[in-house]
């Protein structure tokens, strides 16, 4: 699996600050890794590298994520460039292929390893893209009385951010108020 997520900002915005735990890592970065901890599980093993930002925070990171088998996703997010924002997941028997933004609503191909014909599917956009069907997802369960829904259960989102504080660790990201000798200067 492949999945990147990389964008540039204005001076001032508050993913460049670091009083706000600015960098890409907690922001962007949730997208491609979310989706390979779904699509991997939980990871036997990461590795990470990360490239400080000339603010003093990170600014770039790039991972590779093992599952026990040793199937792998490698993640980018960066904050110096605007990346295509893509996913590939590759199998044995095909490759699903979400051209970007893979986190909104939008095309699909699956392409068949070999001989075979891809199969495209395009979801119309709307005016309701980015996070409208997380929000219209919370607002069912509220209505319900539910505390959590089927599609991104809270244990998924809790192995993201082990997954994720195992990246900072790697990376030595820190940020205001933490303690830890390996952090960027």
């Amino acid at each position: 699996m492949l999945a990147d997520h990389g964008e540039q900002f204005t001076a001032g915005h508050r993913i460049l600050r670091a009083d706000l735990a600015g960098g890409p890592l907690l922001d962007l970065g949730t997208y491609p890794l979310s989706l390979a901890t779904w699509v991997l599980g939980a990871p036997a093993g990461i590795t990470a590298q990360g490239q400080p930002h000339p603010a003093g925070f990170n600014g770039q990171v790039s991972a590779v994520l093992r599952d026990t088998d040793g199937n792998q996703a490698v993640i980018h997010t960066t904050l110096f460039s605007d990346t295509p924002t893509s996913a590939t997941i590759a199998g044995t028997h095909a490759t699903l292929t979400l051209p970007g933004p893979f986190y909104q609503p939008g095309d699909l191909l699956l392409t068949p390893s070999g001989e075979g014909t891809p199969l495209t599917f395009t979801e119309p956009r709307t005016a309701h893209d980015a996070l409208y069907f997380e929000a219209a997802e919370t607002a069912r369960r509220i209505s319900t009385g539910d505390r959590e829904t089927p599609l991104r259960p809270p244990a998924d989102s809790v192995t993201t951010l082990r997954a994720m504080d195992e990246i900072r660790a790697l990376c030595g990201i820190t940020f205001p108020g933490e303690d830890r000798a390996d952090a960027y200067a």
